[in-house]
């Protein structure tokens, strides 16, 4: 983890120093050692603010979307894992982002930690959280500690996710890690897809109940990029309703669902932002699993070519072998 960390700071070094970048964007630790927050360094002298570590799961593209302003012409250095690279590669692939303004670092990735999984563990609050190895400390405010392995906390994302390398970068921060072989996996929806129809639909329809509808799963949302007129808060017109009932829930989040299908690489960044903690994965896997098992169709891998609903194909599957 330091070699990777050490070489995001060198190569942020170089690039603000040469001016090749007004600011470089990554992460760095947050209120305390237990958590990692999106920060944007413009000063050499603060480049070791930059961190790497299993904690680092904010999608820093999002911030790239909003028009890249501050100032709207600047030359913008950002990092990128495996799954973030894919939700800049649909950017890129439809015009959102600026190619020529962006100075990419990409890291390799061998999973991200959960940190709601080490706070179920614990009643006090976590303060401080320790990589060395495989293991993962954790520790309180009130002085209670555990030990974990790694692979346990894991996001439920990174058990099925495919490319832990970057799709598109400038440079490399270390050695790329092994990429499952085969075709795609989604592990986290094995017990989803076990359920008969009825039940799926239960199921989705208690995971939803829940909903306050803060819309924190669209501001996070690195390809969900008409914020500013969205039609699941439009009143005028009131394509949507706005009152807060399961299946108004869910119909929000289904639309929300199809706007970014064949544009989302289950990253999980709105998973990670809801509050309550609704499963929202269950919806974007299920939406990529079906594009993949139809038209072998996977977004954010391939920089020149489509996004999958704007190109048409005889040669496309369906669902076919």
């Amino acid at each position: 983890m330091s070699d990777r960390q050490e070489i995001i700071r060198e190569l942020a070094r170089e690039a603000l120093a040469e001016g090749r970048v007004d600011y470089f964007l990554g992460w760095g630790q947050g209120y305390d050692a237990s958590q990692n927050i999106p920060v944007f360094v413009r000063e050499v002298t603060d480049v070791d603010r930059l961190q790497w570590n299993p904690l680092c799961h904010h999608n820093l593209t999002v911030f790239l979307k909003r028009k890249m302003p501050d100032p709207p012409d600047a030359r913008i250095g950002v990092c990128v894992k495996g799954c973030d690279s894919r939700t800049l590669v649909a950017l890129l692939q439809e015009g959102l982002v600026d190619r020529d303004r962006l100075y990419i670092v990409g890291v390799p990735c061998d999973g991200v930690v959960d940190r709601r999984k080490i706070d179920r563990e614990f009643t006090g609050e976590v303060i401080g959280i320790e990589f060395t190895g495989d293991k993962v400390l954790a520790r309180t405010a009130q002085g209670d500690s555990k030990e974990f392995d790694r692979t346990s906390l894991l996001l439920d994302q990174c058990g099925g996710c495919h490319y832990p390398n970057p799709r598109v970068a400038d440079d490399i921060a270390g050695d790329t890690v092994p990429e499952p072989e085969g075709e795609p996996q989604w592990p986290s929806l094995a017990e989803f897809e076990a359920l008969s129809p009825g039940d799926k639909a239960a199921t989705l329809a208690a995971a939803f109940s829940t909903c306050i509808r803060c819309f924190a799963c669209i501001h996070v949302c690195p390809v969900c990029y008409c914020w500013d007129q969205c039609v699941n808060r439009s009143r005028t017109p009131a394509l949507v309703s706005q009152r807060v009932e399961k299946g108004e829930n869910l119909m929000f989040q289904l639309v929300h669902m199809f706007h970014v299908a064949g544009r989302c690489p289950s990253c999980g960044a709105c998973d990670r932002a809801c509050p309550v903690e609704i499963p929202l994965y269950l919806l974007h896997e299920k939406m990529n699993k079906e594009l993949y098992d139809m038209l072998r169709f996977e977004a954010g891998v391939d920089l020149e070519g489509k996004p999958v609903l704007q190109a048409f194909s005889l040669d496309d599957p369906f669902g076919e072998g």
